[in-house]
């Protein structure tokens, strides 16, 4: 028994520390700034930049990332009790409020999307794609009243 206990623990230390050192592959969600922007012919200087770009918290990202995979998986209440989580953990992240609003919306829950999504607003910043996002949602939610 003791010496199982003991294998078992050096497996499970194994698991950890190769988890550890794994490298890990960048993973896109819908709200990373694209890498380059192409200018229209009519546009005769690139969009201004924010004088400081939004900071990107690690923790917030894993917490959108594992937020988007419930989703894609069909499971938008484990998305949102994900996306809740976060908010506890940094409430002044506009981008997990908009997602929130996102899975608000999907559920039908207009009027919270609505108040969701102008909380994003709120914190957005100057983040233009942010609040391009969080119009997106207040349009949408406004149809499904119609």
């Amino acid at each position: 028994m003791k010496q199982t206990l003991t294998l078992s623990a050096a497996l499970t230390l194994c698991l950890l520390i190769n988890y550890g050192c794994a490298p890990r592959s960048p993973i896109a969600t819908p709200y990373h700034r694209p890498a380059e922007q192409t200018l229209d012919q009519h546009d005769a200087m690139p969009p201004p930049v924010p004088a400081t770009a939004p900071r990107i918290n690690p923790v917030s990202e894993k917490i959108r990332v594992r937020a988007a995979s419930l989703l894609r998986s069909g499971q938008p209440d484990a998305a949102a009790q994900v996306l809740e989580r976060g908010l506890r953990i940094a409430p002044k992240d506009g981008y997990l409020w908009s997602q929130l609003a996102e899975v608000r919306l999907g559920q039908g829950r207009r009027n919270q999307a609505l108040a969701l999504a102008k909380k994003s607003n709120s914190l957005a910043r100057g983040d233009r794609l942010l609040q391009q996002k969080n119009q997106q949602i207040i349009n949408q939610a406004k149809d499904q009243d119609r």
